[in-house]
């Protein structure tokens, strides 16, 4: 990524990893309200839906709250950043723009390898090492329970393959990678930060998993220097997840 002089230095870990945590705020704090006006706007239901402990996750009504409340929450957490990266040379420092310095096809060498990479270590890892766990199960769960309407999909394509990938590039790779790369070689900064967005994603068992994920997406930002590579990837591969999964 091109250095740039600021008055202060940018990105720093402190403000990487409360921006991160905000973001997790903000998930619940929306899902919370969103919750609570459906509660207000049709009682009878949502008494119903809560009133059902052991399938709440799969429950309409309550899959739509949820997702609404994390297209919300991503909504407010892009404005935050649109905010803080209103200097455009804090942009050109985390390469938001950047075309790839690799050619195209040694980026989608590079993107298509290490990939593969981590989809095969984590078919390993769910089908002999811990069989049938699932990368954030709850979520799956409740994507599955959203109905099949116009509304339901396009929440889904909002929340899971735009704004999600969109988000956590520029935290977990923008911020955070950068931030550490700082203090240190860049290998360990990619595999903190993937630990970071393992760890985050508040899934034990799946953390392998993720970290793995997400130490791929790192070493793509570091070997391109664009940022928007990641982030198109990133989208990729959340829809075609979804398309899979439903």
């Amino acid at each position: 990524m091109t250095d740039v002089g600021f008055a202060k230095p940018f990105p720093t870990i402190g403000k990487s990893l409360a921006l991160i945590v905000l973001y997790f705020i903000l998930q619940f704090a929306m899902t919370l309200v969103v919750m609570t006006v459906m509660t207000f706007a049709d009682p009878d239901a949502m008494k119903a839906t809560m009133e059902k402990q052991t399938e709440i996750m799969s429950d309409p009504q309550a899959a739509i709250g949820v997702v609404w409340g994390l297209v919300a929450a991503g909504l407010a957490m892009l404005a935050i950043i649109g905010w803080n990266l209103r200097e455009p040379a804090r942009a050109i420092r985390i390469g938001l723009f950047a075309p790839s310095r690799l050619s195209v096809a040694e980026t989608a060498l590079t993107a298509f390898t290490l990939l593969i990479g981590a989809f095969f270590f984590n078919w390993v890892y769910a089908t002999y090492i811990v069989p049938g766990v699932e990368l954030q199960a709850e979520l799956q769960a409740i994507l599955k329970a959203l109905d099949t309407s116009t509304t339901g999909l396009i929440l889904k394509v909002m929340a899971i393959a735009i704004l999600a990938p969109l988000i956590e590039e520029l935290l977990f790779r923008g911020y955070l990678q950068t931030a550490l790369m700082d203090k240190m070689n860049h290998h360990a900064a990619i595999w903190l930060a993937a630990l970071i967005f393992a760890i985050i994603h508040l899934q034990p068992m799946a953390i392998p998993g993720l970290m793995l994920l997400g130490a791929a997406f790192g070493y793509i930002y570091h070997r391109t220097g664009s940022l928007k590579t990641c982030i198109v990837l990133h989208m990729v591969n959340n829809g075609l997840a979804l398309a899979v999964g439903g």
